[in-house]
């Protein structure tokens, strides 16, 4: 495998995105509306952190980056993890960079699109091959397929 850095988080945020389309996620609604178990630090996060939060790096909670580098955690056990993670100022007030929310969002989006198969991985994309191909689809249909840019100027 070849690690891409934050590269996963695109995939992160499209199949978020999927999710949101599909009606069984939403970018402001509190995640654990969606997600009953994931749990934050206090009842005051986990009443009101959205997955716009977690994916905007607004949820007031600091990297905690020596919990996940290197280590031998799955994602479940990561996403178990939130709970102790002290925010360090109000949610939605300050930008703190934060690769273990995208790590529970990844988790999240796992949990949210069936793929149990997936569940016990600790590394990659939680985007499924379908949804590449919905994307693909949708690209084709804006007119940049067959070769053609992406960008509709061209």
């Amino acid at each position: 495998m070849v690690p891409i850095a934050s590269n996963t988080k695109l995939f992160t945020a499209v199949a978020a995105g999927l999710l949101v389309e599909e009606g069984k996620l939403a970018w402001d609604t509190p995640v654990k509306q969606h997600v009953p178990s994931i749990r934050f630090h206090n009842d005051s996060l986990d009443a009101a952190v959205s997955i716009r939060d977690m994916l905007g790096h607004r949820t007031g909670i600091t990297r905690h980056d020596m919990i996940w580098y290197k280590s031998d955690f799955t994602r479940k056990e990561l996403f178990e993890r939130l709970r102790y993670l002290e925010p360090k100022e109000s949610i939605r007030q300050l930008f703190l960079y934060n690769n273990m929310m995208y790590a529970g969002a990844g988790y999240v989006i796992e949990l949210l699109s069936a793929s149990p198969g997936r569940r016990s991985s600790r590394s990659g994309s939680s985007i499924r091959s379908h949804d590449l191909e919905r994307l693909l689809d949708r690209r084709d249909a804006a007119g940049a397929g067959a070769g053609r840019p992406l960008d509709r100027a061209a």
